[in-house]
């Protein structure tokens, strides 16, 4: 389709005009010329699906926020999902999203597999009144091919969550990455070296390095020897050149931007690797993110490492009857929540999927007794963990914690992983000691 004033077009923009189809938008920008450059110099190609951009300078001329969506931009809408093939994914682009030092990722909503008008009216409605859950934050709206049921996809970082010279893929089979990116489903983590053994030392892992060797000394110079076999049976069901090829486009993206990189992918059926998105990936320096030396991971913000408070009791049967009730009741809101069940993935997953005001995110800690980390380190909710300072501890001390009931109060010192509770029932424990509890936690 040929662009109009309210259409930006990824195939024909310049870096002068790209920031007027938001930040997600600016990414694919950024990357594009990187990416024919890996292509011409090396062979490797890695596509950009077809990308269209509803520009911020529409939402503010329109004033959608207050006056409701235009015929004219839906009509623009439909003539992208047509020359996008029909089926599309419509994905929030304001003009604050993934920028250096604060990406706001998973802050606004996108929408999957739009297939009519009436689709996507509801779905530019959607991202539209998610502008609204950032003050003064104008929206872009992007449009692009869908990829149903890719062969893989997941999210790519180049650095590990603390800051290890690790590349990061978490990755799920025959699903949009977006399934991991708002914690619907926990999906598959591996991690892998940035760098490979060689006669001198060691080295980046660098797309010459793919065809250097013979995919058996490739598959241990990047996995390692002492890691190859728990690895690479993560991967059995994929030829490797995806996994060497990721690997290289990691380090290559990071040294050429000049920061580590968060890349959500999707590989179709056809074996080509698409880049749907490319953002910073932000270490806040005043998170700290470590594993204690029993092997549970924390999460907190340097000033504040204590945090006490009144627990929530919260596992995987919860109902989204009841978690409804529980979010107009504000049970969530500035607690400790606490799973205790060993199998608690789908509780945590409804709450981060499903709870508008961010509940999870403000509450004092979340104690996660299963030990599933995915969900504080990685996807748009890892993401806003990092971002916000929410304090976590994810530990396989299932059994320490049965004692806990719901209303107990607990304090915790995230630099230790040591604990206390104060059950409920103990009548010496009134609000005078909580005050005074907390005023020694400072």
């Amino acid at each position: 389709m040929e662009e109009c004033k309210n259409i930006i077009s990824l195939d024909s923009t310049t870096p002068d005009k790209a920031h007027i189809g938001g930040g997600k938008f600016v990414g694919l920008a950024q990357i594009k010329p990187l990416l024919v450059k890996y292509k011409e110099q090396y062979g490797i190609d890695f596509e950009l699906p077809k990308t269209f951009a509803i520009t911020t300078d529409a939402f503010k001329k329109y004033d959608i926020a207050n006056k409701g969506i235009p015929e004219e931009i839906i009509n623009q809408a439909m003539q992208c999902m047509a020359a996008c093939g029909g089926n599309v994914a419509v994905r929030s682009s304001a003009d604050i999203e993934d920028l250096s030092g604060k990406t706001h990722s998973g802050e606004f909503e996108s929408v999957l597999s739009i297939k009519n008008k009436q689709q996507m009216i509801a779905a530019l409605e959607t991202i539209y009144q998610s502008a609204q859950n950032v003050n003064g934050a104008q929206m872009g709206v992007i449009i692009q091919p869908m990829i149903d049921t890719p062969v893989m996809a997941g999210v790519l970082y180049s650095q590990d969550f603390n800051g290890d010279p690790l590349i990061a893929i978490n990755w799920t089979q025959g699903k949009p990455a977006n399934f991991l990116l708002v914690n619907k489903e926990q999906g598959n983590l591996t991690k892998i070296s940035k760098y490979v053994r060689t006669d001198d030392g060691y080295k980046l892992f660098e797309f010459p390095d793919i065809k250097a060797k013979n995919d058996n000394d490739i598959l241990h110079s990047v996995f390692d020897n002492c890691m190859v076999n728990f690895y690479v049976g993560c991967f059995q069901d994929f030829n490797m050149q995806y996994i060497t090829q990721l690997t290289a486009l990691a380090n290559h993206l990071e040294k050429d931007l000049g920061y580590p990189v968060d890349v959500e992918f999707a590989i179709s059926q056809d074996g080509k690797i698409s880049i749907l998105q490319q953002r910073p990936y932000i270490m806040n320096n005043n998170y700290v993110v470590k594993q204690l030396e029993n092997g549970d991971w924390v999460g907190y913000k340097k000033n504040n490492p204590i945090v006490a408070g009144e627990v929530k009791i919260v596992d995987h049967f919860i109902s989204t009857e009841e978690y409804k009730r529980a979010k107009e009741n504000k049970d969530f809101a500035n607690k400790i929540l606490l799973s205790k069940s060993a199998y608690n993935y789908d509780g945590f997953a409804i709450l981060a999927g499903a709870d508008s005001d961010k509940n999870v995110l403000q509450s004092k800690l979340k104690i996660d007794a299963g030990y599933r980390i995915h969900s504080e380190l990685y996807g748009h909710y890892g993401n806003q963990f990092r971002e916000r300072g929410t304090p976590f501890f994810s530990t396989q001390r299932n059994n320490e914690f049965q004692h806990v009931k719901d209303g107990d109060w607990f304090k915790i010192d995230l630099r230790t992983g040591n604990f206390k509770t104060f059950p409920q029932k103990d009548k010496s424990f009134n609000i005078a000691n909580v005050v005074q509890m907390l005023q020694n936690s400072k």
